[in-house]
């Protein structure tokens, strides 16, 4: 039996054409459910918001949503990382964060509740001694339990600050 190269072509062609059809997922089948991050106002001096549960992260870069492909349980964390200086801003600021005597401090919501920040203050050696500043920078962190909870709506009260070098204190 002879097959023409026309015949053989053909063949192919529809053979190709039934497995796209098999594995083309329709737009419906496509949807899955798990935790939701969602931020709708985006601070000025944040550059990522994360959320993790020692198994997945979830990531945003803006004021968006994302989904996770399964719900979370038990402890999660929410980092919220503050935007870096430039070279030349380290001369005049500290960085990005929290002073504990600000009169206008970075606050952070979930689903309405205010957060704790759980993330350490800066340290200075002074007289070999480890103390801490009145500063916490970089990042904003806090733990809570997530079962049950399907959407994580972030929000925040006014944005990290850009800290002088003159406002630091021990």
């Amino acid at each position: 039996m002879k097959i023409s190269l026309k015949h053989l072509t053909a063949a192919l062609l529809c053979i190709c054409a039934a497995a796209l059809t098999v594995s083309c997922v329709t737009e419906e089948e496509n949807k899955w459910e798990g935790t939701k991050l969602v931020v709708k106002d985006w601070p000025e001096g944040v550059s990522r918001v994360s959320l993790n549960n020692g198994k997945w992260t979830l990531n945003l870069y803006e004021a968006k949503e994302t989904m996770a492909y399964e719900y979370f349980t038990g402890n999660t964390v929410i980092t919220i990382y503050y935007d870096r200086l430039s070279d030349s801003e380290y001369d005049k600021y500290f960085g990005y964060g929290i002073r504990t005597d600000s009169e206008n401090p970075f606050k952070v919501f979930i689903n309405g509740e205010e957060a704790e920040n759980e993330a350490p203050l800066a340290e200075a050696t002074l007289y070999d001694e480890k103390r801490e500043l009145n500063v916490s920078k970089d990042y904003f962190r806090t733990s809570f339990d997530v079962t049950g909870i399907k959407t994580v709506e972030l929000t925040f009260e006014n944005a990290p600050e850009k800290i002088k070098n003159k406002d630091i204190r021990l």
